[in-house]
């Protein structure tokens, strides 16, 4: 699996652009202490802030209380700066929190599942540059070519994308699934990839 890192010269720890959760914003060029200063120097828990970012947005944008939610992320904040002094304690919280959050809107994923069955066209970086996705199987083509097939099942918000004949696996969060595009974060790349409605090879 590819890794595509995002440098941001600030890293909000937590859904900070969000004006109704305080930002824990980290500075990286001022960051001394843990957990900022890892962070701020590991790609991989870069990419999981933003990971969970997304997460955390998707879980609010579709939650009944979201007041509880937001409680709920300021207390896993609070948690997180008492608590973890190395990159593997933060690496752990972060996979912790984002299937806590994914698991909130499960039911919103379920609803929407059949609505994943379509052709679409991989934006800015997907993994796949066509996906056709079909009643438990899918296939995708590079430049109309066939590509890869295999099944897919999903529990909750959590996809997963089995190729057939060999044990590459694709892992996703779904985020958005609207009218015309998928938006998914991509557990093995720690990354928010945007899929639009396509017409198919």
């Amino acid at each position: 699996m590819r890794m595509i890192p995002k440098p941001r010269q600030a890293i909000v720890l937590v859904a900070g652009l969000l004006a109704c959760l305080p930002a824990w914003a980290i500075d990286c060029r001022r960051a001394v202490e843990d957990p900022a200063r890892l962070i701020c120097g590991s790609r991989q828990l870069r990419a999981a802030d933003q990971g969970l970012n997304s997460v955390y947005s998707a879980a609010l944008a579709h939650a009944n209380h979201p007041g509880e939610l937001e409680r709920s992320q300021r207390s896993w904040i609070s948690a997180v700066q008492s608590r973890c002094t190395t990159e593997a304690c933060l690496a752990k919280a972060y996979a912790v929190r984002i299937g806590q959050l994914a698991e909130s809107y499960a039911p919103w994923c379920e609803a929407r599942r059949g609505e994943l069955q379509h052709d679409w066209r991989g934006t800015g970086g997907a993994f796949f540059e066509e996906l056709s996705i079909g009643a438990g199987s899918f296939s995708s083509w590079l430049h109309q070519r066939p590509e890869t097939s295999g099944r897919w099942s999903a529990q909750g918000c959590s996809l997963t994308l089995q190729a057939q004949g060999d044990s590459e696996e694709f892992r996703w969060i779904l985020l958005d699934l609207g009218a015309d595009r998928l938006r998914v974060f991509d557990l093995d790349d720690q990354d928010v990839t945007v899929y639009r409605r396509g017409d198919g090879p």
